[in-house]
Order: C-alpha cells, then sequence, then structure tokens
C-alpha cells in the first residue's frame, strides 16, 4: 500500500532545529513527507504565497512548523499574514517552541494554530502524531466545510422554497409561535423577507397564519408527528408592503421541537390553467382534443359557431360521421398516423354543418402516445379556397408583370444593380452597363457574378474599391449608404456619380440584399458651381448697393444734424421735430438695407457648427437687448446645449424677444423662455403678456417689409421676423405661433438636436 505525501514547511531560524524537526518527519514509516525550509517570517510566508500560486513551482503546503521565535517577528506575526494571506483558508500549523508559555499557547490556537509543542516535551512519535493529527483535523473540516456548504446551496439554488421552525412556548409549555431557524433564498424572495425578519415569529411575520388555522395545523404536526399535505390552498396575506393572495402545495414534517417545510408557489400556475382555459373557450380557431378511438372529447365554442352543431352533438357520434365522403378515407388515413405518433400539419377536409352544408378545415394535430389522445387547432378555410382561384389570377397577372418591371428597370436612366451582402453583383440594368461600355465591358454576363469592386467603376482606383467595401459591409448590417465619386467619362474628363446602397430587409427585419443606385449628377455639379458663382456676384452686388445705398443716407442724417447745430436756437419750433423725424426716417432705411443684408445672406454663410449653451446664449442675448428694468425674463431652467451655429440661433433669439421688448404695451411686460424635446428637435416656446395679434395676422408677421402695426412702432423694418423664418426653416426646423389680442403672444420654434 503506498504511503500519502505530504509537504511540510519547517519555519525556524535554527538550521539544527530543522533538521532535527525534518529528520523525525522522515521517519515516519505510515507517511512520506516533502520537506520546505525558511528561517524568518518573511520567507515562510513567501514560501507559502508561491505554493498558492496557479503557476507554482511546488506542490501545495500541507502543514507548517512554526518556531515562536524568528529574527523579523514572532510565531504570532506568520499566523496573522498568513491568515490574512490565505484569506482564512491556509495549512495546518503546529507551533514548536523552547517557551512554554500557556498565555502564548493559547494565542496561538486563537490565531489558527492545531497545536502547541514545546521542545522540551518533543518526541519523534509527539511530532509525528502532532503533524499528522493536524492534516487529518484540516482534511477533516474541509470535508465538513464542503458538505456544509453543498447543502446550503443545494438549498438555496431550489426554486421551492423551504424553511426550517422551532416552536416558541410559554411557561406553561404551550406553542404560542414559531421561530424562523432557516430559510432558502427561493423562500426569503417569497416572502419578501430580510435577514433582519428572521428574528420575528412567523405568525408575528404573517398573521394570517393564525387566522386561517394554518398555525394550530403546524402545531398538531409537531405534537402528533403526522406530516401534513396541502395541495392548491389559498393563502392571503402581506407580503412585504404588498397585499397578495397565492396558491401553495406545501408538505410539512415534524424535526425536532418544530418542523420542516417545503412549499411551492403555483399561483402562476393555476393563473395560467385559468388563461388556458379562456383562451380555449374565447379562441377564433377551432380547438379540439380527442382520442384514438376517433372521438371528439374537448371543443371549444368556435366549433358550434363554425358547423351549427352543438359541443354535445359532435362529441356523441365519431368525428368521422361529419368528413365529406371524399375526404374520409386520407381523413382515416391520418387520424391512424396520430396513433402511431406521427403529427398532421396543415391537413385539409370537409365537415359537414348543421345545415348540410359543409366548411373546408385546415387541422394541425399532435398526438400523445401516453394518454392515447390528441391535440388539434383546426382554421376555417373555407374563404380560402374560394380565394385561391383568384389568386391564381392574380399570380398570373403578376407573371405577366414582371416583363413589364424588367423593361422598366432596364429602360430607367438611372444605374441600378442588386449585390449579394458580401458584395456579388446579382442584377444590372442596361444603363449602369452603358455608362461603362466604352471601357470595354458592356456585356451582361462578364458583370453578373463579380465581385462589384472588381467592375470598372472602381478598378481605376483602389482608393475607391477600399472605401466600396467597407461601404458594403455597413449596407448588409442595415446602414444607408450614400457618398459621390468620379470614374473617367467615355469623352473624356470625369463623370460625377451620387452613389447609394439601400439594405433590402425581408418581412423579420433581416437584410436579405442591397441595391445599388447611381445618378449621374455631373452637370448638377456643373449647375451647383454655376450657381455659387453667381451667389458670390450677388454678394458683391448686394454690399456695393449698401454701401452706395447707406452714403448718402448718412450723409442726410449728418447734414440735418449739421443744420440743427449750426442753427441752435434759431430754428423755428414746427421744423426741428420735422429734422428729428428725417433721422429717424434715414435711420429706419439703414435699418431696412441691414435687414436686407441679413435676409440675402440666410443660407449662405459657411458659419462653423459648434457646442452652444442654450442658457448661456440666451443670457448674452438679453444682455445685448437692455430690457427695461422692470421687465421681466423668465427662463426654464435644464435648456439644452445643442451643437449648431451660434450666430443663427442667436438672430433668431434676439429677433423673437426683441420684437416682444419693442411692441409691449407695458414696461412691466413678462417673457417665459421654455424648452421640450420633440422627435429629433428641440420645440423652443417663447411666450409673453403683450397686446397680442390678431388671428388674420398671423401668417402676414411672417412676411419681408410686414408690420402689424406699423403706426405704434414707426422704427420697425418689416423684416426681423422675415429673417427668424429664413433662418429657422434653412435650418430644418418651423416656426409657429399662438395669439389673440388682449391675450398675449406665444412663439414656438424647432431647431434640429
Amino acid at each position: 500500500m503506498t504511503n500519502p505525501t505530504y509537504t511540510v514547511l519547517i519555519v525556524d531560524d535554527l538550521q539544527t532545529h530543522r533538521e532535527l524537526f525534518g529528520h523525525f518527519l522522515l521517519t515516519d514509516s505510515s507517511c512520506d513527507y516533502r520537506i520546505l525550509e525558511a528561517e524568518s517570517v518573511r520567507a515562510g510566508i513567501e514560501l507559502h504565497r508561491i505554493s498558492t500560486g496557479e503557476a507554482a513551482p511546488t506542490s501545495k503546503i500541507d502543514a507548517i512548523l512554526l518556531d515562536y521565535s524568528l529574527p523579523d517577528g514572532d510565531g504570532l506575526d506568520f499566523l496573522t499574514k498568513l491568515h490574512a494571506q490565505s484569506n482564512g483558508n491556509s495549512p495546518p500549523v503546529v507551533m514548536v517552541t523552547g517557551r512554554g508559555d500557556e498565555n502564548i499557547a493559547a494565542q496561538a490556537i486563537k490565531l489558527g494554530a492545531q497545536d502547541y509543542i514545546a521542545t522540551f516535551d518533543l518526541t519523534p512519535a509527539r511530532l509525528q502524531s502532532a503533524v499528522a493529527s493536524a492534516i487529518e483535523n484540516a482534511r477533516l473540516r474541509l470535508q465538513v466545510q464542503q458538505s456544509n456548504d453543498l447543502l446550503r446551496v443545494s438549498l438555496d439554488m431550489m426554486l421551492d422554497r423551504f424553511g426550517i421552525y422551532s416552536a416558541i412556548r410559554d411557561t406553561a409549555g404551550q406553542i404560542i409561535d414559531f421561530r424562523f431557524e432557516y430559510l432558502n433564498a427561493a423562500a426569503l424572495e417569497s416572502n419578501q423577507m430580510t435577514a433582519a425578519d428572521m428574528d420575528r415569529g412567523l405568525c408575528e411575520m404573517f398573521p394570517a397564519q393564525c387566522e386561517t388555522g394554518l398555525f394550530e395545523k403546524y402545531c398538531q404536526v409537531v405534537t402528533t408527528g403526522v406530516p401534513l399535505i396541502l395541495d392548491d390552498s389559498i393563502y392571503t396575506d402581506v407580503f412585504g408592503t404588498q397585499l397578495l393572495t397565492r396558491s401553495y402545495d406545501t408538505r410539512i414534517s415534524k424535526l425536532n421541537d418544530g418542523f420542516v417545510a417545503a412549499w411551492r408557489d403555483v399561483t402562476v400556475q393555476k393563473q395560467a390553467e385559468h388563461e388556458r382555459d379562456r383562451f380555449f373557450d374565447l379562441s377564433i380557431d377551432l380547438l379540439a382534443t380527442g382520442n384514438f378511438a376517433g372521438y371528439f372529447t374537448r371543443l371549444n365554442p368556435a366549433f358550434e359557431r363554425v358547423l351549427g352543431f352543438t359541443s354535445a352533438e359532435l362529441m356523441a357520434q365519431p368525428f368521422s360521421y361529419f368528413v365529406h365522403p371524399d375526404d374520409l378515407e386520407h381523413t382515416i388515413s391520418a387520424a391512424n398516423g396520430l396513433s402511431l405518433g406521427t403529427m398532421a400539419v396543415d391537413f385539409e377536409n370537409r365537415y359537414r354543418c348543421q345545415d348540410g352544408s359543409y366548411r373546408w378545415l385546415s387541422w394541425t394535430a399532435t398526438p400523445s402516445i401516453e394518454s392515447k389522445s390528441w391535440y388539434a387547432v383546426a382554421r376555417d378555410i373555407t374563404d380560402s379556397k374560394r380565394v385561391e382561384a383568384e389568386l391564381e389570377q392574380i399570380a398570373a397577372a403578376l407573371r405577366a408583370s414582371e416583363w413589364k418591371f424588367s423593361a422598366i428597370f432596364n429602360q430607367t436612366f438611372e444605374r441600378i444593380g442588386l449585390l449579394s451582402l458580401n458584395g456579388i453583383v446579382l442584377e444590372i440594368n442596361r444603363s449602369a452597363l452603358d455608362s461603362f461600355a466604352h471601357l470595354g465591358y458592356a456585356q451582361y454576363s462578364e458583370i453578373i457574378g463579380k465581385e462589384f469592386w472588381e467592375t470598372p467603376w472602381w478598378k481605376h482606383s483602389p482608393q475607391l474599391q477600399a472605401q466600396l467595401k467597407t461601404a458594403i459591409f455597413e449596407a448588409a448590417n442595415g446602414q444607408f449608404i450614400n457618398y459621390q465619386f468620379q470614374f473617367p467619362a467615355p469623352s473624356g474628363g470625369q463623370i460625377v456619380l451620387d452613389f447609394s446602397l439601400k439594405p433590402v430587409f425581408n418581412e423579420i427585419g433581416r437584410v436579405v440584399t442591397i441595391v445599388a443606385e447611381g445618378h449621374d449628377i455631373t452637370d448638377l455639379k456643373q449647375i451647383q458651381a454655376a450657381l455659387e458663382q453667381r451667389n458670390q456676384d450677388l454678394d458683391s452686388f448686394v454690399h456695393i448697393v449698401s454701401h452706395d445705398l447707406k452714403a448718402p443716407l448718412r450723409a442726410i442724417a449728418n447734414l440735418s444734424q449739421w443744420i440743427e447745430e449750426d442753427l441752435e436756437g434759431e430754428i423755428l419750433t414746427e421744423i426741428q421735430p420735422q429734422l428729428v423725424l428725417l433721422r429717424s426716417r434715414v435711420a429706419r432705411m439703414s435699418a431696412t438695407i441691414d435687414g436686407l443684408l441679413d435676409y440675402a445672406r440666410i443660407g449662405r454663410s459657411n458659419d462653423k457648427i459648434e457646442p452652444v449653451c442654450v442658457a448661456q446664449l440666451l443670457a448674452e442675448t438679453i444682455d445685448s437687448l437692455a430690457p427695461p428694468p422692470t421687465f421681466s425674463i423668465s427662463i426654464a431652467p435644464n435648456l439644452p446645449t445643442l451643437n449648431t451655429k451660434r450666430l443663427f440661433l442667436s438672430q433668431v433669439f434676439a429677433n423673437l424677444i426683441g420684437n416682444v421688448i419693442k411692441h409691449h404695451d407695458r414696461s412691466d411686460g413678462s417673457i417665459q423662455i421654455s424648452c421640450q424635446e420633440c422627435g429629433g428637435f428641440y420645440e423652443f416656446e417663447i411666450a409673453d403678456d403683450g397686446p397680442g395679434i390678431a388671428p388674420e395676422n398671423h401668417d402676414k408677421v411672417f412676411a419681408i417689409f410686414q408690420a402689424v402695426n406699423p403706426q405704434n412702432s414707426p422704427d420697425s423694418t418689416g423684416i426681423g421676423l422675415a429673417i427668424v423664418k429664413k433662418i429657422i426653416e434653412t435650418e430644418g426646423g418651423t416656426i409657429r405661433l399662438e395669439s389673440e389680442l388682449g391675450h398675449g403672444t406665444t412663439f414656438y420654434f424647432t431647431w434640429k438636436r
């Protein structure tokens, strides 16, 4: 018989001691020992760490012989560090020391040492016995711990609820409640209990246990020892904070002065059975069960609705009694197949109705060999059968139309092709073939089946080929791809294509093919270039006209100011207001010209897109408008930060808020500014309590040079709201207003997120 082999670590600063202890162990005829040595706390702890590592060159240490006095600490220090390093799972330690101190021995045992031996009592047999006992005790403790862990894990992993309860008795010995001794995880979750609740009594925790008589039944189990079985018991009580009604299957047996209980919550099962019955009764399909003897055993109300017979009438005869004579043979064959375990799927036959007519039924049936029965669902397909002939006619019409589609596909001027998900050309139209006929690839057969990036459109540019491969991969994953590229034209130069890859999805949302489409935008690009040049020319013209118009205006204003200054005190009273009016008209004309410049620039500027904190932007805008101190402007919290054109959004807010301040009929007016998410946009709301706008003027306010009340605002240019509307629509948003005379005005506009 082979002796067991153990690895022992001897931690002692004296070489002679280590050799002596090793010699004692190696002379043990019942065990084989492998000796490791360390002369300090640090060295011993390091050896233990290495032995527990996954890549340890040495085997696991089974026991440690430990001296109390070491150069860098004592044995108690070693035990403390060993425990910390092992997380409480350290090998057994036998302390061997020349100091026979009971206090040290007690501390060592407390810190995890298995034994304490004084060297003056040490003999080979004593040391061998102590080490062997320590190893064996550690093994047994590990087995017990593993068994306990396995039992607890098994109980906690149980889906059924499990609990152990002990009786709480009064001074007379009567059971007055039961104490929770243990509940598995499923029971704690079901009861909605925490660990703190375990200190409460069963009836204290769940009063309905007493009210329903269950407590008395538990007492009888403890008193008589007779197990208790409860099936489908309905129980209502407060679980956590909820009053719930549940259905349980319960098993209870006596355990010491208490009981052990296992219970299963069958509430969902009972509800499912109820729902199943409701589904069975309410289904518009015909649901049935039957036996291998050829009779229905249960039918839902749909049978009576479709066939006119009652369930009792249908179950009183073999089901073959109602089958059309022409369908009887294959119906009996299908029934025989069910008895042999073969399903019937989409089986069709005709059943007689009470009025003598027949209805087509499509059956799916599955057998249960154990119970010699079957379950079936049938659907009335009489109308479908009637429609089949019509569908065949439609199919013929569709086939006739395929050639029309093919003609359209090949006659369209757009370049269109179909690709597989890995980029193979499946189909291509005539326009696409003709677009590179000059390159020598005009034959349909030479393109179909090729990798798309290897066709002549792309071969002139490895960069375009790589871009296409990436685009096809993204389209195959459901993304719509669109970009522009150039390829050589037949007459020289370049053709510019607007190219797209559109994934085609099936009915379950999976990409099945890719449509490649190219649109020749060469002429459009040339027109755009010409248009951009025209816009530049127009900008130059506008600036020149602005300068030529505003220069004489400034001269008129300056001249009137000089006249007033030179003739100060000599101007007739009725002339001075005319000079002031003259300058105000000049200022209004200058503002009109500035407004026209702003209006003309909208949509043609290249303002950069940047993060814009709306709250900060509003604060800056309001500060620049300098409203009267008595004017109240309220801004909602949590306004968003947008990636947008800062100047455009600032112009919108400045015009809308400035209009309220300018046209308000009171100096103590108020404005409320708020925002809410609206799909891919934010909708901003600017509401005031001003004089309001008549409904017939709601559209008029956004027209250029249209002021609703010019007599009240002689300096109004009528351009501000036109600029606002054009900016918002250029940026993809909308603007509207709600207002009535005397009830204020609210402007709503949307801005892309």
